[in-house]
């Protein structure tokens, strides 16, 4: 299993800081998505074939054609999991489809599309994971690979190669005004 792993603060310790420009805003502004989408202060509403809440696992269950709203962002999945602990805070989201999408908008900024076979989120370890085809777009970069990480807190995005298949990157010059 190979990896790659990029760190946006170690840009400039290597005396690239020239590039920062093209990465802050390609990196942070999709993933800003992520760790806004679940925004606890925001009413989630979830609409779903069935649902279910097993009480003694501390999760709900919704399934068939599950669409998840909150704020600006819509999650389409076959299957949604969302876990909490026992003082009722979230620990896990977990959307499984053919794929399953993630759409959304930061105020005015262009759209981000993310896609997977399966979406997890787990807040308290800020950690995103879209694995199995996985595929995000904002503007006209694309990230795309078997399975890409994101460390919120740290802020760093792991692509890792699986099988035959390679993580790709696909960056576009930025363009001064």
């Amino acid at each position: 299993m190979q990896s790659r792993q990029f760190k946006l603060k170690n840009l400039k310790k290597r005396g690239k800081g020239n590039t920062a420009p093209l990465f802050l805003p390609l990196f942070l502004t999709p993933f800003c998505l992520f760790a806004q989408i679940f925004n606890p202060e925001l009413p989630i509403q979830i609409q779903a074939d069935s649902a279910s809440f097993e009480r003694a696992q501390h999760q709900a269950i919704h399934e068939g054609n599950v669409i998840m709203t909150q704020g600006g962002h819509t999650l389409h999945a076959e299957k949604l999991i969302m876990r909490k602990n026992d003082r009722g805070q979230l620990t896990a989201i977990i959307a499984k489809g053919t794929p399953a999408t993630l759409t959304g908008k930061l105020g005015t900024a262009h759209p981000i599309h993310a896609s997977a076979q399966t979406i997890y989120y787990y807040p308290d370890q800020q950690l995103i994971t879209l694995k199995g085809k996985a595929t995000l777009i904002h503007q006209k970069d694309k990230f795309h690979g078997p399975v890409l990480n994101y460390q919120i807190d740290k802020q760093t995005i792991r692509a890792i190669r699986q099988q035959n298949e390679r993580p790709t990157f696909t960056l576009q010059p930025t363009r001064k005004k």
